[in-house]
């Protein structure tokens, strides 16, 4: 399994160090990896581990922080890396003489919440902005099926206007229509691109629609509330910007 995206998706998966194996299915760092709420799974790490009978390994070259592409929404720090740079990784590490096939790999993409959570403020039209940014992703995915890629798993970006951050900030009527464009966007692209390459097999994950019915109603999926935020059980968000590794078991 080859991945892509954020901190929603990183382990902290070192691509030149120990490779993933039956002792550690993501190769390093030490099993459940370096998550965005600590040393818990996230949902990665119950796919292939949890989840799973079979023997699978993840190459994980997802990166906290992570943008699409740089160019466009630069990142925090200059040892993020951006999905344009992930794709360059797998390439250069992964398609000579490769231990994979077309057929028992999957590859997935789950990235764009930290391009709309920091571009959302941009003065031009930020809808149209999602034009650029997904125009940027596929180009990412195609590179990806011309490595020889043909299973895909894509996720759209679940409500972060209803973070405990965004809600104190007070833009949450702001990110709401952003999100939506893009999910929107999203789906009708990986149709019309997988229509358009032959041999691919696809799955979409919903993680909005997950994500908003908790939020609607978090005391009937054993929640104290959608709001607060801390280390433990009981609360939607580890992070004031992420949801908790018990929200992984559910998607």
């Amino acid at each position: 399994w080859f991945t892509f995206g954020d901190s929603y998706t990183a382990t902290s998966f070192n691509y030149t160090s120990t490779q993933p194996s039956a002792a550690n299915p993501i190769g390093n760092p030490p099993f459940p990896g370096n998550t965005i709420c600590g040393v818990v799974p996230n949902w990665l790490d119950y796919t292939i581990a949890t989840y799973n009978t079979s023997v699978q390994f993840a190459y994980n070259f997802a990166s906290a922080g992570a943008t699409i592409n740089s160019s466009l929404v630069p990142t925090y720090w200059p040892w993020i890396v951006p999905v344009v740079q992930q794709v360059d990784q797998f390439q250069q590490s992964y398609t000579t003489q490769a231990q994979w096939t077309s057929e028992d790999s999957i590859f997935s993409m789950w990235i764009g919440i930290n391009d709309i959570g920091d571009s959302f403020g941009l003065n031009s039209s930020r809808t149209a902005f999602n034009d650029e940014l997904l125009a940027s992703y596929f180009t990412q995915v195609t590179r990806l099926y011309a490595s020889g890629a043909r299973k895909f798993v894509f996720f759209n970006i679940p409500p972060i206007d209803r973070s405990p951050l965004m809600v104190a900030e007070g833009v949450s009527d702001v990110v709401n229509p952003i999100v939506d464009d893009y999910n929107t966007k999203l789906a009708q692209l990986v149709s019309n691109w997988t229509t358009a390459h032959a041999g691919v097999r696809v799955w979409t994950v919903d993680t909005h629609d997950l994500l908003t019915k908790i939020l609607d109603d978090p005391s009937s999926y054993g929640f104290e509330d959608g709001t607060t935020f801390r280390d433990g059980s009981g609360v939607v968000w580890c992070t004031s910007q992420y949801w908790a590794t018990v929200l992984e078991v559910c998607l």
